[in-house]
């Protein structure tokens, strides 16, 4: 769903994480979390325009940014 909003805008999205990085929570609930997330940060991207979602280990917890050219969103 998320790729064809995407799409229809011309939109990348681009990931950038640790394949080995493990979150200690409800799959479903991350899931949901980051489906909202990103689908904001779609809506409010002028066409052609990116959209990176990236999750690194900081401070013993795992830090998750999705952001497009107008905004942050953590």
């Amino acid at each position: 769903m998320l790729n064809d909003l995407a799409k229809w805008k011309n939109i990348a999205i681009n990931c950038s994480f640790d394949s080995n990085l493990t979150i200690p929570a409800n799959k479903n609930m991350i899931k949901t979390i980051l489906r909202n997330l990103i689908s904001n940060a779609i809506k409010f991207t002028h066409k052609n325009g990116k959209v990176d979602v990236n999750a690194a280990m900081g401070n013993n917890q795992v830090e998750i940014a999705v952001s497009n050219q107008w905004m942050v969103i953590y």
